[in-house]
């Protein structure tokens, strides 16, 4: 199925209508064959993408998988236990943005302000924002805006938006994944002969997993994500009591008692985030995709969109954050008319990450579908050579 999705162009696929008005959930409901398998199903999507399977399109997942060579590249990282640590942040990935900013300077980052409107004329566009009731505007020949979608229906814009650029942001859906760090004075669960990680189904942890989260990123942790409806589970327990229940969540899921003695924890809830409105990214529902295409990516005149839910590769990543704002500069360069050769020095050098090889008997497993009609078929011939015994031995 994903090898029909055009990457570059999703709604071109010979069934993307037929699959655009397909939910996630109907999907699961149809190919699984056993409740396990569904539940587990729900859970990769639900971790995933941050919102319940029946709010998902089924082409736009498809896409979004195949924008970051997944199942391949997640289950690889997964796989290759050895070489996780290659991707991840020492201090975590918030210490990239810091440092970005320590080069920039303080005189030239505005923090904490809200864009409030966007006019472009001929010549000049103007960035208006608003911090605690004062309003101020900036002027520039170009803007490159990466608020995310949800939001960008927020902001006025002069001239108006096209027509299908707003049903695309205002239809936008950003997930619900509020996410708590438990970290303790040493890995309880590793002297259990455990990973530190799970994917849980019948309880409100959705999926939890050894993180370090502490700026020396040797802290012993449990990091648990509450993703769309696992966190609704939890919507009639107070917020502050959030860690301990949680905490003892874990502890019955790895059988470990001593994991609710954590130190410390630290809950970060995306939903009360101002200028994401939720994560970890924007998601479609059915019909948005073909009905919109991809009048996200396009600029609109002197205002260009990047950011991880602007990208038709690693959509929702950091990785396709990072393509976007190089495709958005590029274009940008290339209209002020800098050279194809000048323009290809700002390309970032990137490392391909090692992708999960599949053993030959993985290979050749045939889907549960095929097999039926394998069973299906030897049990006809089957039957039909035992009545072509019975009668040949009654003559």
């Amino acid at each position: 199925m994903l090898n029909d999705i055009p990457l570059e162009a999703p709604w071109a696929a010979p069934q993307a209508d037929e699959w655009d008005r397909i939910t996630m959930k109907e999907f699961i409901d149809r190919q699984c064959y056993t409740n396990f398998a569904k539940c587990q199903a729900y859970s990769i999507v639900g971790t995933t993408c941050a919102v319940a399977v029946h709010e998902i399109s089924m082409l736009w997942f498809l896409w979004f998988m195949k924008s970051a060579a997944w199942p391949q590249f997640e289950l690889g990282l997964c796989r290759l236990s050895s070489e996780r640590k290659t991707y991840i942040f020492a201090d975590g990935t918030q210490s990239l943005s810091e440092a970005m900013a320590k080069n920039l300077g303080s005189d030239e980052l505005i923090m904490n302000s809200n864009v409030i409107s966007i006019k472009q004329t001929p010549t000049r566009t103007t960035v208006s924002t608003q911090t605690s009731g004062t309003v101020r505007t900036y002027s520039a020949k170009y803007v490159i805006s990466t608020i995310p979608p949800n939001l960008l229906a927020t902001v006025e814009f002069d001239p108006p938006l096209p027509r299908d650029k707003q049903i695309r942001f205002c239809k936008s859906a950003m997930g619900t994944a509020p996410v708590l760090y438990l970290l303790y004075d040493k890995p309880y669960w590793l002297d259990k002969g455990l990973s530190g990680g799970c994917s849980c189904l019948d309880k409100n942890v959705a999926f939890t997993n050894t993180e370090g989260c502490s700026k020396s990123g040797q802290q012993p942790s449990i990091k648990v994500c509450m993703a769309a409806e696992d966190y609704r589970h939890l919507a009639d327990i107070p917020q502050q009591k959030w860690p301990e229940f949680l905490a003892q969540q874990v502890s019955e899921v790895f059988e470990v008692p001593e994991m609710t003695n954590y130190t410390s924890y630290y809950l970060f809830d995306w939903r009360a985030e101002r200028y994401s409105g939720g994560g970890y990214g924007c998601v479609l529902g059915p019909g948005v995709l073909t009905g919109t295409r991809n009048t996200d990516l396009e600029p609109f005149r002197k205002v260009f969109f990047a950011g991880a839910d602007f990208s038709n590769k690693h959509v929702n990543k950091m990785e396709g954050a990072i393509q976007s704002a190089e495709n958005v500069c590029k274009d940008i360069l290339s209209e002020l008319g800098y050279s194809e050769g000048e323009i290809n020095k700002i390309s970032i050098p990137r490392q391909t990450p090692a992708m999960l090889n599949y053993t030959l008997l993985e290979r050749l497993l045939p889907s549960v579908q095929t097999m039926l009609n394998v069973v299906k078929v030897l049990g006809v011939v089957g039957l039909g050579l035992f009545g072509n015994f019975l009668y040949t031995h009654r003559s």
